[in-house]
């Protein structure tokens, strides 16, 4: 395939690259402010970084058009489309920053079908369900899992204009001729995950045997390998065809959800570590609430030869390795 991948520097989008690129597919990456590889370790001939911000489309259509030329690479199979700014807890509540998330979007859409891509996919989140420990404790919600057709109801900015673009990208897709394919990607983490992230955090306490303290972390979490991820990304990339039951949108997760102060444990007694070392506390609570991470991704199942391989206490031992490495 020929891939046009928008975010190809974050931690999901590098790891998406890098399989693709493994996988035999030619990878086109518009990067902002840099136009070498510097900062992106990914090598060969398939790889095709320029420079492009989704802000400004006239040139970010013209450094495509250059690219794709020169690799004589028309028209263009598919479209990932993971960019998006804000995505910190103050950009998250900025409505006039997921604004401009949504017209960039909007015309994603447009330059990937004007170069020919047939299918769109769009990284969604699970902050469109809106679902919290709040909501359910106080009977608004279910604690149940939740699927496609679970009713929808962000609090943030960020949810709100993710939960529009489902609707948007979908119509303008299809307009132009192309199949949309919207991924409500739940909790993922790996290697090159922020080191602010709550398993990374948790990592490095338990590599060093120190008392770390985290928040109750009472709610249900589910936590998906960064690896097990990209490769479900890949497939649905590749998929000419989902049963989407008219609609397209497909929850990405694992199935392992429990609570979430079992998964801190987790991480120091796959340390060595006694679990006494992580301690829980009540903390104040952001402005989108506590998220209750409980997906069923059996629709992801129906629709790909995919499941998870790789076992939180798997996962968790080579971030342990790569910490020993000095690689985290």
């Amino acid at each position: 395939m020929r891939v046009l991948l928008s975010g190809a520097s974050s931690f999901l989008g590098l790891a998406l690259a890098k399989e693709l690129l493994d996988a035999g597919h030619e990878v086109f990456a518009p990067l902002r402010d840099k136009p070498g590889r510097a900062g992106l370790p990914l090598t060969g001939a398939g790889f095709h970084l320029f420079s492009g911000d989704m802000e400004d489309r006239a040139a970010l259509r013209q450094n495509l058009e250059r690219e794709l030329t020169a690799a004589g690479a028309l028209p263009l199979d598919v479209c990932f489309h993971l960019a998006w700014g804000g995505v910190g807890q103050r950009g998250r509540m900025d409505r006039e920053i997921q604004d401009r998330n949504l017209a960039a979007s909007e015309d994603m859409v447009a330059l990937a079908a004007e170069f020919g891509a047939k299918r769109f996919l769009f990284a969604g989140s699970q902050a469109e369900y809106g679902v919290t420990l709040e909501r359910v404790q106080r009977g608004e919600m279910p604690g149940t899992a939740i699927d496609e057709r679970t009713p929808c109801c962000p609090i943030s900015e960020y949810g709100r204009a993710k939960l529009a673009f489902s609707a948007r990208g979908g119509e303008m897709a299809a307009r132009l001729g192309a199949d949309y394919r919207h991924l409500r990607i739940f909790s993922v983490y790996g290697p090159g995950d922020h080191e602010t992230s709550l398993v990374a955090s948790a990592v490095r306490a338990a590599r060093t045997g120190e008392t770390a303290t985290f928040s109750l972390c009472a709610q249900q979490w589910n936590f998906l390998a960064l690896a097990d991820a990209v490769r479900a990304l890949r497939l649905l990339g590749e998929a000419e065809v989902l049963r989407t039951d008219g609609n397209p949108v497909f929850n990405v997760g694992s199935l392992d959800t429990r609570e979430l102060r079992r998964f801190v444990e987790e991480i120091f007694e796959t340390a060595g570590k006694p679990a006494s070392l992580a301690h829980f506390a009540p903390r104040e609570t952001g402005p989108e609430g506590t998220p209750y991470l409980a997906p069923d991704i059996a629709k992801l199942l129906r629709n790909i030869d995919w499941t998870p391989e790789i076992s939180f206490r798997a996962g968790v031992r080579e971030l342990l390795s790569d910490t020993v490495n000095g690689e985290n």
